[in-house]
């Protein structure tokens, strides 16, 4: 997994993912490789959603006839694409992490 690419500010989210899912278990080879492109992802869902909070999600256009329209910013969907990407990507880490019991679990769980 190489880094050199990423910024400061995603390299932080990134040591703060990796503290996460690590904890209390080894993390797979596929969620090394995951892990720096969802580091990525949430530093810019939270630059754009910084933006949305100051800019709004729509924008005001003049059409040819004078009237004036409301439009939503493209960053607004930007921002939701991203979302449910990351939703798709927790998911498969989740789901991932998942431990199925073994008999060896259920003989030292039984009251």
């Amino acid at each position: 997994m190489t880094t050199e690419h990423m910024t400061p500010a995603q390299l932080d989210v990134l040591c703060e993912l990796q503290q996460q899912l690590s904890a209390g278990r080894m993390l797979t080879h596929l969620e090394n490789l995951m892990l720096p492109d969802m580091a990525c992802m949430i530093d810019e869902m939270r630059t754009l959603q910084k933006y949305i909070n100051a800019n709004g999600t729509t924008y005001q256009v003049r059409g040819k006839s004078g009237d004036t329209y409301s439009r939503q910013r493209p960053e607004y969907q930007q921002l939701n694409d991203l979302r449910k990407e990351l939703r798709q990507m927790r998911k498969a880490l989740t789901l991932d992490a998942v431990e199925v019991p073994s008999a060896a679990d259920a003989f030292f769980t039984a009251a």
